[in-house]
């Protein structure tokens, strides 16, 4: 079954909302109190989506990350929009940019690798029924490991020439 909404949100709808919010966007215009609000239900819309993963499985019986991919945007616009304010009015120490470079260059590897990961759902099988942690848990420990793991993967990628062009 091949399901083509992948050209509306992927190729589409994310660039033309990513090139607003750097272009068009007035950040004078949007006060602190819009910012919190932004990134609470930015938050609220993570755990929603946690939330309603969970409910899959539990009535389904399998894994699915469509809820995730409705939902990012949300809480992707308030994160940007906030780390944007934060880096236009103050200068960061040299280590967090540092940091930040190397999240931003590591990201493009991450998205292209981290189903090819083998132990996925081993690791889940891990955090679940062997430390009983609940099923939003697991799925925020999940995230973040799959992604560190990937990311340390496409930074030595990286160094290999041609390979490094690539990513």
């Amino acid at each position: 079954k091949i399901n083509p909404s992948f050209l509306w949100d992927d190729i589409l709808l994310f660039p033309l909302i990513g090139y607003y919010l750097e272009h068009h966007l007035n950040m004078e215009a949007i006060s602190a109190r819009h910012k919190i609000a932004a990134l609470l239900s930015g938050f609220a819309v993570w755990v929603l989506a946690c939330l309603l993963t969970h409910m899959h499985f539990r009535v389904q019986g399998d894994t699915t990350q469509s809820y995730h991919s409705l939902l990012v945007l949300i809480p992707s616009i308030a994160i940007y929009v906030v780390t944007k304010d934060f880096f236009f009015k103050r200068s960061v120490g040299n280590l967090l940019e540092k940091a930040i470079i190397l999240t931003g260059t590591a990201t493009f590897g991450v998205y292209l690798m981290h189903l090819l990961i083998p132990f996925r759902d081993d690791l889940v099988d891990f955090l679940y029924k062997t430390l009983n942690f609940p099923l939003p848990v697991v799925s925020a420990c999940y995230c973040v490991i799959i992604f560190i793991v990937c990311a340390v993967i496409t930074l030595i990628f990286k160094k290999i020439p041609g390979i490094k062009k690539l990513l």
